[in-house]
C-alpha cells in the first residue's frame, strides 16, 4: 500500500531552489521523476508514503487585487493523456510547471507559442523547455494504422481536427519505420512489427517534437535555458531516453535524428 499526499507547507522549507540553469532543472525533473516510480518499488512490503509539498499560498495573492507571481522553472509540452499526470509523475509542487497539453504531444503554431510565451514572459524563471511523449500513446497509434493501411486512412481519421494531429505525427512514424528497416525488421516476417514500430515511433515524435521547437524558437531561448525529450513508460512510471537518461537533448540535424531512430529501434523488443 503507497499513498500521495501534497503536504500544504507555508513555510516552503522543502529543499526545493529555483534551478539556476537547464542542467539543474533536468536533474530536479529526472530526481522528481525517481521519487515517483520508487512507490511502486517491489523491495518493501512496508506501507509507503510520497508527500508533495503544496505551498497553497502559491495560488493565493501576496496582498488583497493582487495576483500571485507565476514563476515555473520548467515548460512541458506533454500529451493529453489522463494517465500522464505530468506535475505528479515530475513529484513537482504547485507552480513550478508550465505545461501544455496536446493530444500526441505535437508542435503546433499555438505549442510552440505557449512555450515561447512561458520562456519570453515569466521574468526569466524558466530554465528548461521538455517535450514528454508515452509509452501507448493513441495519437501515435493513429498514425500508425494510417501509415500501415494508407487506403482506409481516411476513414481511420475521422475529423478534421484528428487527421491534423495524425499527419503531424506521421514524419515520426514513417522515420521509425526507415529505423527497423535499416536493422532488417519487416512488417510481413515479424509477428511483433506494429507493437515495436509504435514503440520506435514515441520515442522519435517526442525527439522531433523537441527538434522543432529548438529550431523554431532559436535564438530567442535564452542562453541559461534548454530543450530536452523524454517518453513517459505507463508501465515503470519511469521518463527514459534512448540514451538511457530520463531527459535528453534533441537531435540538431537530420542525420541525428535517424541514428537516434536506428538506436530506438535496436533496443525495442
Amino acid at each position: 500500500m503507497f499513498e500521495i499526499v501534497f503536504q500544504h507547507d507555508p513555510s516552503r522549507q522543502d529543499g526545493l531552489e529555483h534551478p539556476a540553469d537547464a542542467g539543474q532543472a533536468r536533474r530536479r525533473l529526472i530526481e522528481g521523476n525517481a521519487r515517483f516510480s520508487s512507490l511502486w518499488s517491489d523491495d518493501s512490503s512496508d506501507a509507503q508514503s510520497l508527500k508533495v509539498p503544496s505551498n497553497l499560498e502559491e495560488l493565493l495573492p501576496s496582498e488583497m487585487g493582487k495576483a500571485p507571481d507565476h514563476h515555473p522553472f520548467a515548460a512541458v509540452l506533454s500529451c493529453s493523456d489522463a494517465r500522464v499526470p505530468t506535475e505528479l509523475l515530475f513529484f513537482e509542487p504547485l507552480n513550478e510547471l508550465f505545461v501544455v497539453r496536446l493530444a500526441g504531444n505535437v508542435v503546433s503554431n499555438e505549442s510552440v507559442g505557449s512555450l515561447d510565451y512561458a520562456v519570453q514572459h515569466l521574468e526569466g524563471s524558466v530554465k528548461l523547455m521538455v517535450v514528454l511523449g508515452h509509452t501507448g500513446c493513441g495519437a501515435v497509434s493513429a498514425a500508425i494504422d494510417a501509415y500501415l493501411d494508407p487506403a482506409h486512412s481516411p476513414l481511420m481519421t475521422g475529423t478534421l481536427g484528428l487527421r491534423s494531429v495524425v499527419e503531424h505525427i506521421f514524419v515520426a512514424v514513417r522515420t521509425a519505420a526507415n529505423a527497423l528497416d535499416h536493422l532488417g525488421v519487416s512488417p510481413t516476417d515479424d509477428p511483433g512489427y506494429r507493437s515495436r514500430l509504435a514503440e520506435v515511433s514515441e520515442v522519435v515524435n517526442a525527439a522531433i517534437a523537441a527538434m522543432t521547437v529548438e529550431h523554431v524558437l532559436g535564438a530567442s531561448i535564452p542562453s541559461d535555458c534548454g530543450v530536452v525529450f523524454g517518453v513517459y513508460d505507463l508501465a515503470t512510471r519511469r521518463v527514459l531516453a534512448p540514451d538511457g537518461s530520463g531527459l535528453t537533448k534533441p537531435p540538431s540535424s537530420l542525420d541525428e535524428l535517424e541514428k537516434l531512430a536506428v538506436q530506438a529501434a535496436s533496443g525495442s523488443q
